[in-house]
This record gives structure tokens, sequence and C-alpha cells, in this order.
């Protein structure tokens, strides 16, 4: 399974926008309304509101706006999309909306690298004994064990703005690139038509490995795109 993320400008979409525009394009890459239907949804989400709704091959939709790290996102979660097909729903967002960044993920990577609780462990059976642990920085009552995810290469930050993360493919804007030239050197970097974001493709298909030669590439991706 495949999760797509999604950042936009903060508050220059809503979740109709996001509806309406899913509406327009799944049509454009082969898909019914039958297939995905969220056309009746539109009329029970107020504008503005959170998004959150379950269909056949998106299984989860969701977003919202981030006010404390001033960005708007949104997250499909698809069940039996081929990745060529969320490749051209994206791009087709970007052509849409004030679209900032955008990512494909493995989604069982993806969720394990930003997984802190050790109740998610617990419950799903995985072993967390050997993994490194830091306090939650909560104050007491509040304060517990966490899985310290702060060196995982998929890990994602919120950041004032945008979402620091990587995958591949990914699409930045070239405004929040600390380092294009550098970037060229661990990737493939493709120009969208009338676009200030640029497509970024590595010769994996997605990341579902934190060791080895995916784990230094992620690595480099995060400090060329984002200096960290």
């Amino acid at each position: 399974m495949y999760e797509i993320e999604l950042t936009f400008e903060y508050q220059t979409v809503d979740a109709k926008d996001v509806l309406y525009t899913l509406d327009k394009l799944c049509p454009k890459i082969g898909l019914s309304v039958e297939d995905y239907s969220t056309a009746d949804q539109v009329q029970k989400i107020e504008s503005g509101g959170y998004l959150s709704l379950s269909g056949h091959l998106f299984k989860d939709i969701h977003g919202g706006s981030v006010a404390n790290h001033e960005h708007d996102f949104l997250i499909i979660n698809s069940q039996g999309v081929h990745i060529s097909y969320l490749k051209e729903l994206v791009e087709l967002f970007i052509q849409e909306l004030p679209v900032t960044q955008a990512f494909i993920h493995n989604r069982e990577y993806y969720y394990w690298q930003n997984a802190e609780d050790t109740l998610l462990y617990d419950s799903a059976g995985k072993d967390h004994s050997q993994l490194p642990k830091a306090s939650n920085n909560l104050p007491f009552p509040l304060e517990q064990e966490v899985v310290d995810i702060s060196n995982n290469p998929g890990r994602f930050v919120l950041k004032n703005g945008y979402r620091e993360t990587v995958s591949s493919p990914m699409w930045l804007a070239k405004s929040l690139i600390t380092d294009l030239a550098k970037l060229r050197d661990f990737a493939n970097i493709s120009e969208l038509n009338n676009s200030d974001v640029v497509e970024i493709n590595t010769p994996y298909e997605t990341f579902d490995s934190s060791d080895g030669e995916q784990a230094t590439l992620q690595n480099q991706l995060r400090r060329a795109a984002y200096g960290a």
C-alpha cells in the first residue's frame, strides 16, 4: 500500500477544494467515480474543515491545517492503485492547487519509521527491546519512555511551512530546497511545466529499508533538501 502526502501553502485550500479537485482529477487517470466515491461526501464537509473519509481504492483520505507550523496537508492512503497512477495524480494536484511538497511513501515502512509509542509495537507483536529509547519530554505524570526515531532515515518532522521528510519519488518547491545542485548528485531532477516544483526520483520505486544504501541515500537527500 502506498501513501501520498501533500503539503500546501497555509490556509490556501480547504476540504471542499481537495474533494472537488480529486473528483476532477481521478477520471483523468482512469479511475471512475465508483472507484473512489468522494462526490457524495462533498456536501458533508464544511469549507475550511478537517477532512476525513474512506473509499474503495483510497482507503483513507484525511487532511487539514497545522496552524502552529503554518501549512496545510493532505494524506491519501491507496489500496490497489498502481504507483504510476499515483504519480500522475500528484502532478495533476500540483497543476491545480498550491502544492509545495508531495511524497509517495511505502506506507508500512513510513509508519514504522515514525512510530514512537511502544504500545503500537506491543499491539502489533513487534519487538522493540533493541530500539533506542528517549523521553517524550512531557511533564509529570504524562512523561513516558518512547522509541527514539530522531535518527531514522524515514522520519518526518513538522517545520514551519513544510514537513521535513523524504521519499522516492518526491516533489519539492525550489524555494524549500537548501542545495539543489547537491540534490542533483543523488537523484534525477525534473522540471515541471509552469511550476516552481521539481520532481525528484532515485533508482528506488519507493524506500522500504532503513539500512544500507537506502538509508545512506535518504540521509543524503534530507541534507541536500533541508540542510538537516
